[in-house]
């Protein structure tokens, strides 16, 4: 087989890494559309079932999804408002904390930094010396402020949350009309059958998936703010909210969380003790969250590949930053659930998913006890 003829494995392998590329441009050209878009999309998909509740009360499509959307903003709003002091207390003790912590690393560093001094000195006088290096004096580079750097990603936050409430509230009210558009681009007149059944899937697995992850990630908070107050932490609620809103994104959000625990430790504490205990507390209860209440609640249906799940957050977080990371999950199952429902969509749903019939397990036998293949896979 020449390499000219279309089913060559290194055609198919170019083919498909051009078009893995062009498509990772287009996300990150696209961001200013493409991001507001996709996140109505998904937020239209989880407030529907509140707006189908309302409209079921004899109330009128676009009232019922004017209530929703007004509710999710006051809620929104009174949480803001709630954490704000405390945020901005922090914010505000920010320089001075830095300058703190520089100090308390600068102890932590002393013992490693005497021997290395030591080696560079007996490295010196093995090779008998050398030119003292000229001094440069680098100028400092000028730029904005903090403050300034604040303001602008607020004003780009409350811009994009407008825009993202408007495009929920239209679709919201026009969900059938953008269902009909989407059925025209099919082939076939079997399409609106499974444009719904798929967007009912969707809706679905993606609610069940946000609300069970929600109510993991309140009691992974409470449990860590509380653990943080006994600790004597101050603020212990901006703590656990701040742990369960990063807890929405898998492997990464938990480990900055930890991160994040410790350097409030060591700036609130004359000794590490307090803040190598909270660390060790959140670690544990992590732990105890990502193997074994996430797999008890989620079915295998909705659990994701780790690995697939990374890089997704790794390139999400590339192309669209932190709403890209936030969105990288709910993405995830979406794609999984569109390539089940779609005939040669088997192998990316196998691949997003992390049981799935067509992958093999380690004995060489599929999953849910499926055909064994021929040849067993080596262990």
């Amino acid at each position: 087989m020449s390499p000219a003829d279309p089913r060559h494995p290194l055609r198919i392998g170019v083919e498909r890494f051009v078009l893995a590329a062009l498509l990772l441009a287009t996300l990150r050209i696209g961001r200013p559309v493409l991001l507001p878009l996709v996140s109505a999309g998904i937020a239209t998909l989880l407030l529907l079932p509140s707006v189908r509740l309302l409209e079921r009360l004899h109330l009128p499509r676009a009232l019922a999804s004017a209530t929703v959307l007004l509710a999710l903003v006051a809620g929104v709003a009174f949480g803001v408002s709630q954490l704000q002091g405390p945020a901005a207390e922090w914010m505000q003790r920010a320089p001075e904390d830095l300058g703190e912590l520089q100090v308390k690393l600068q102890e932590l560093r002393e013992p490693v930094e005497t021997v290395v001094e030591a080696a560079d000195q007996v490295e010196e006088m093995a090779e008998g010396g050398g030119e003292e290096a000229a001094e440069v004096e680098v100028a400092p580079e000028s730029g904005p402020s903090l403050s300034d750097r604040l303001l602008g990603m607020t004003w780009q936050t409350i811009t994009f949350f407008v825009l993202l409430i408007v495009l929920v509230f239209f679709m919201l009210v026009g969900r059938e009309r953008i269902v009909a558009k989407v059925v025209l681009l099919a082939p076939d007149s079997d399409a609106w059958g499974r444009v719904v059944s798929c967007a009912s899937s969707i809706r679905v697995q993606l609610s069940t998936f946000v609300v069970t992850m929600t109510l993991i990630n309140i009691g992974l908070g409470i449990g860590v703010g509380t653990a943080l107050h006994l600790l004597g932490y101050p603020n212990p609620i901006l703590w656990g909210t701040l742990v369960a809103v990063l807890n929405f994104v898998p492997y990464l959000g938990s480990a900055t969380g930890i991160l994040i625990v410790g350097v409030v430790g060591l700036l609130i504490f004359d000794t590490a003790s307090p803040a190598l205990g909270a660390m060790a507390i959140y670690l544990v209860l992590t732990s105890l969250e990502g193997t074994l209440i996430s797999p008890a609640l989620l079915s295998r249906r909705l659990s994701l590949d780790p690995v697939v799940t990374l890089v997704g957050i790794l390139v999400m977080g590339f192309v669209w930053g932190v709403p890209g990371v936030l969105l990288t999950v709910p993405i995830l199952v979406s794609v999984k659930v569109v390539a089940e429902h779609h005939e040669g969509g088997a192998m990316i749903a196998a691949l997003i998913g992390e049981d799935h019939p067509a992958v093999p397990s380690r004995d060489g036998r599929e999953v849910e006890g499926g055909p064994a293949p021929e040849a067993a896979v080596p262990s």
